[in-house]
């Protein structure tokens, strides 16, 4: 950054539509590093060298500015959001608790309104809170000096994970791996334009959308999510009107602008500028990708610009994928395994994540005998290579377990992803997760998370007695809920209804995602080891084959 600042000060680095559609703020390379180096000297005379800093701001320049300074000053940056509701103000609350950061970085506004509630609900009182907006810009930034002797950079938090956050340690050594692999995957930079509305908080966003441009010097243009959210269009609007060429985000809203988007709303877009469109952060469609390309192809939209990828933060972010106009690749898995257990719902057509990136490597392994698996068979997806992170913070023998996996034919380290796939000539395919994870509109919720949240909705609800996993539905996927009510032979379909609109409330309200259905079963519906522990692929297959035993109620 300060190189570009030197060479070209006036060149746009970022631009940001604050309404989603027609005011812009732009800041040069100038502007930015003015602000970062404000913000690094306050926390660097302030001590926040090796200290946690709590990042709380809406998108913006000031977010990224803020997230530059943290690192500028040798601190080590958490982002998160403002709370919004009780299910953010909890997943925050967690953060903080696992973190126990000593600053908290955000508008004076951010500040004022919740500065006591969060130190009253986490218990952490002695939080200082730094306003950045009350900050002035400095005019001189070379005097700003940068923290070479702190290895790490931040803590991203894995999404969904209400109960309990995992922050992965991400140094700056992987940052910058990251940024050099995505730089080679993407080529040469020049003429690049890029777009974006994803999260500043999500490693997508962070640091595919915003860290990328800032590494290799191309401008970026970004709007907030909900702008996007509330009106689709608004993304392809942008990326027409200001000509991007590289912009992308997870299946779901492909699917969205290709089936929700009214005709009317595209008259004039021209989307021939678009020459990268990557995918990813959740599982990416083969019907999703042919309806997206049709629908968009009468506006100029090339389908080879398809990239789909594969990446998660315990790799910093990419690990996989495919580069920009090179023909889609599919894979039909006659048995998809899903945990181990063949799925109903196969064959299904895979879609190609692409090549491994620069200096990584990746082995499918059988998840119970440890070996390697040829091509074509399914297995869990181990990851080697510099942009794979320390591990959790303050998880030392979860960290152990789960990034320092060994094979007896290679190095120590490989991490080990939970994601089930296959290598088919030499490119990648993702199949399933073994984890509990459930992806929904680019977000992970944990089944365990999502199960005690039902559980605690009614009091009718059975200890132990909740079952969440995902199903295929509309080409996306949706939570399902198997419910098991204690016993009682009177319960009529009213108390049945009345217990449904708990769990639904409250699953809204702590996940931010609507069950598609809950089922109730019988006691004993939801399968379980003989030890007790709950099945929850047994569980789907039997609900989705129809033979799942139903609550009886009274009329």
């Amino acid at each position: 950054m300060r190189r570009h600042a030197r060479e070209r000060p006036e060149a746009v680095a970022l631009r940001f539509l604050a309404d989603g559609e027609d005011v812009v703020t732009e800041w040069s390379y100038r502007q930015l590093i003015q602000r970062v180096s404000s913000i690094s000297r306050r926390l660097a005379e302030a001590g926040a060298r090796g200290e946690r800093v709590i990042l709380l701001y809406d998108s913006g320049p000031e977010y990224i500015a803020a997230f530059m300074g943290v690192l500028q000053a040798g601190g080590i940056a958490v982002p998160t959001y403002p709370p919004m509701g009780q299910r953010p103000l909890s997943r925050l609350i967690g953060i903080i608790q696992d973190a126990a950061p000593r600053f908290v970085l955000s508008t004076a506004r951010t500040r004022d309104t919740q500065a006591r509630r969060v130190a009253e609900l986490s218990g952490h009182g002695a939080l200082e809170w730094v306003a950045s907006d009350e900050l002035p810009t400095r005019e001189s930034y070379e005097d700003v000096p940068v923290v070479q002797d702190q290895p790490l950079a931040m803590l991203q938090y894995t999404s969904g994970s209400t109960g309990s956050p995992k922050g992965v340690m991400v140094t700056h050594a992987n940052l910058l791996s990251n940024c050099e692999t995505i730089a080679r995957w993407l080529g040469p930079s020049e003429g690049r334009r890029g777009g974006m509305w994803l999260p500043l908080f999500h490693d997508m966003g962070l640091l595919g959308g915003v860290m990328q441009p800032l590494y290799s010097g191309f401008p970026l243009l970004f709007m907030d999510p909900m702008y996007f959210i509330q009106r689709p269009v608004r993304w392809l609007r942008a990326i027409s009107k200001h000509r991007l060429t590289l912009s992308g985000a997870p299946n779901f809203a492909y699917e969205l602008c290709a089936t929700q988007i009214p005709d009317d709303e595209l008259q004039g877009l021209d989307l021939s500028c678009w020459s990268e469109a990557f995918c990813g952060a959740e599982p990416v469609r083969s019907e999703t990708m042919q309806r997206f390309a049709a629908r968009f192809a009468p506006y100029g939209f090339r389908a080879e610009a398809l990239s789909p990828c594969y990446g998660l933060a315990e790799a910093t972010l990419l690990v996989a994928g495919k580069p920009a106009g090179t023909r889609l690749r599919t894979f039909v898995s006659p048995r998809q395994e899903d945990g181990g257990e063949a799925s109903p719902e196969a064959p299904r057509e895979l879609v190609s994540s692409g090549r491994v990136v620069h200096a990584h490597r990746v082995r499918i392994i059988d998840p119970d005998t440890l070996a390697e698996c040829p091509p074509g068979k399914v297995g869990e997806v181990w990851v080697h290579g510099p942009s794979v992170a320390m591990g959790y913070w303050g998880r030392e023998e979860e960290s152990r377990q789960t990034f320092q996996a060994t094979l007896p034919d290679g190095p120590a380290g490989y991490l080990r992803t939970g994601d089930l796939g296959l290598l088919h000539e030499g490119e990648l395919f993702i199949s399933g997760r073994r984890k509990n994870v459930i992806i929904i509109a680019g977000r992970n919720h944990h089944a365990e998370d999502v199960e005690q949240t039902a559980e605690a909705a009614h009091a009718q609800v059975r200890k132990g007695g909740v079952a969440a996993f995902p199903v295929t539905a509309g080409n996306e996927e949706r939570l399902v809920l198997l419910v098991e009510l204690k016993p009682d032979g009177r319960r009529t379909e009213a108390e049945v209804a009345a217990v449904r609109e708990g769990i639904i409330q409250a699953v809204v309200a702590a996940h931010g995602v609507r069950p598609h259905d809950i089922f109730f079963g019988s006691v004993g519906a939801i399968s379980r080891t003989t030890s007790g522990k709950l099945q929850r692929q047994t569980t789907r297959q039997a609900y989705l084959g129809g033979v799942l035993p139903a609550l009886k109620v009274a009329p």
